[in-house]
């Protein structure tokens, strides 16, 4: 509009588009559910408080540190949203530290030592017992609370845990056997390290073949001739561990 300077009188008029000036959001501020399973993401214009932007997402989960037994680790939650005015949402949460616990070991009846262990949870593998054997004994299994495992198995540890030392009277050695086509099948059970089967046919009262052989071999071929047969399980001075099975 022109007015005259005098009596301010309006003399011209002249209209003009003036374009909006369009929204202009705010720094959106997020919620998250209690389990960060999901986020609402709210944003306000500054030149109109009324006009309130908002979006709710799924979040998804992905470990970014990896926890140790001397430091915690790391878990992020990301959201993206569908309006990039809102773009992503991050949350990142602690990780508990790997819990540490001591495994000892008890002898039982038998004697020694063995130095406990300081592991991380989860499994662990049973060691071999170092314990010196009560006498006439062997090791039979470890012991926890009402089961027995072998070295070797797996538990899983959630606790400081004691280990005991079973022990047992050694099963007596035993041979058995029976004929088998061209010679002898045989088992062999509780023989000691070093243990040998000897296998003698007989023709008549005369020996007409003699094998040695492992006692892990299971079955022997013999030449010769008779159908008597005679094995012996021998420790490794051929001393008999148990009576001959004869056939």
């Amino acid at each position: 509009m022109v007015y005259c300077s005098v009596c301010s009188e309006e003399l011209s008029r002249t209209s003009t588009d003036v374009p909006a000036l369009g929204h202009n959001w705010g720094e959106p501020d997020c919620e998250w559910s209690g389990d960060n399973a999901s986020v609402t993401a709210r944003a306000v214009c500054s030149r109109n408080g009324e006009h309130i932007l908002t979006e709710t997402a799924k979040s998804a989960y992905a470990v970014t540190l990896e926890p140790t037994t001397e430091a915690e680790g790391q878990g992020t939650y990301t959201a993206a949203f569908t309006d990039p005015v809102l773009g992503t949402a991050v949350k990142t949460v602690p990780i508990p530290r790997i819990p540490t616990y001591t495994v000892s070991f008890l002898p039982g009846s038998g004697t020694g030592s063995m130095e406990a262990v300081v592991t991380a949870a989860g499994d662990y593998l049973l060691p071999k017992c170092s314990f010196t054997a009560p006498e006439s004994s062997v090791f039979r299994a470890w012991s926890i609370g009402s089961e027995e495992y072998q070295p070797g198995e797996s538990i899983t540890l959630n606790a400081d845990t004691e280990i005991l030392a079973l022990w047992q009277k050694p099963a007596a050695p035993g041979l058995s056997a029976a004929p088998a086509e061209g010679g002898l099948s045989f088992t062999a059970e509780n023989y000691p390290e070093g243990a040998r089967v000897v296998a003698a046919r007989y023709d008549g009262g005369r020996l007409t073949d003699l094998r040695i052989v492992s006692p892990d071999a299971g079955t022997l071929a013999m030449k010769g001739s008779g159908t008597e047969y005679k094995l012996f399980l021998t420790d490794s001075g051929f001393r008999p561990l148990c009576p001959a099975w004869e056939g």
